[in-house]
């Protein structure tokens, strides 16, 4: 795999001291905010992949580096969801490999993993804006200007969107529950 910095050789000449400018401050939140998400194993991965992300779309950038900062962690919430997901379906995997090993046997319920995927269940069923800006608040832990940066609107506009959600989960939590009564 070619690394980071070979690849930021091939920035256009008059852009790289600005990557490096962003790289520079933004590794050590992203690293942080990859560890606490991730653990130490697989965030500097995810850094060095949001990074590469970022530097393959450099053209795209922002003006300023917190503009640019808010930019690249839009990318690294994307590649969070990303790597929840593989998680997920690996944790799948492996209980239908388990299921299919011992038919008589089937594997323990993964309490997490039925949670996550509870939780996704009803996010899913938020629109897009309103769904982006839970995950973004509420499971990446970005500010609300931070999470309307990322996703291009004001900060006003991510606390009517929660709000909302929170609304709709309400309800949609409330429907379930009485389902389930009958």
């Amino acid at each position: 795999m070619v690394s980071l910095r070979a690849r930021a050789e091939h920035v256009a000449p008059g852009a790289r001291p600005e990557f490096e400018e962003l790289f520079r401050s933004a590794y050590p939140d992203l690293h942080r905010y990859f560890v606490r998400r991730l653990g130490p194993v697989d965030a500097e991965d995810a850094v060095a992949e949001t990074l590469t992300a970022v530097l393959s779309r450099w053209s795209d950038s922002p003006a300023t580096l917190d503009e640019q900062r808010a930019w690249t962690f839009g990318f690294a919430a994307n590649k969070l969801r990303d790597v929840e997901r593989a998680r997920l379906r690996s944790a799948r995997l492996a209980s239908a490999a388990a299921a299919q090993a011992d038919p008589e046997v089937t594997a323990p319920p993964d309490v997490e993993v039925a949670a996550l995927d509870r939780a996704r269940h009803l996010l899913a069923q938020l629109p897009d804006a309103e769904r982006d800006a839970v995950y973004l608040t509420a499971v990446v832990g970005m500010s609300g200007p931070e999470a309307a940066a990322a996703l291009g609107c004001s900060p006003s506009a991510i606390t009517t969107r929660v709000s909302r959600a929170r609304a709709r989960l309400k309800e949609l939590l409330a429907a379930e529950a009485r389902h389930h009564r009958h």
